[in-house]
């Protein structure tokens, strides 16, 4: 009778970790970088912006595009 006890405990331990929901893929935290500003010789009004935020450049790589008419 003890035996089927330890049993009946360990089985319902182990199964009670088990569960369908997903593990969290999300934390909480923050980022530390550096800024980095860019500038045109020429002023004008952005025509064509190519890049995304967080995408890295280059140096010397095309950021933006001006419309200087």
């Amino acid at each position: 009778m003890k035996r089927f006890f330890v049993v009946m405990i360990t089985g319902f331990s182990l199964l009670s970790g088990c569960t369908r929901e997903k593990p969290v893929t999300s934390v909480t935290g923050y980022v530390e970088g550096e800024w980095r500003y860019l500038a045109a010789p020429a002023s004008g009004w952005v025509e064509e912006l190519t890049v995304e935020e967080g995408d890295q450049l280059k140096t010397s790589a095309l950021a933006f595009r001006l419309d200087t008419d």
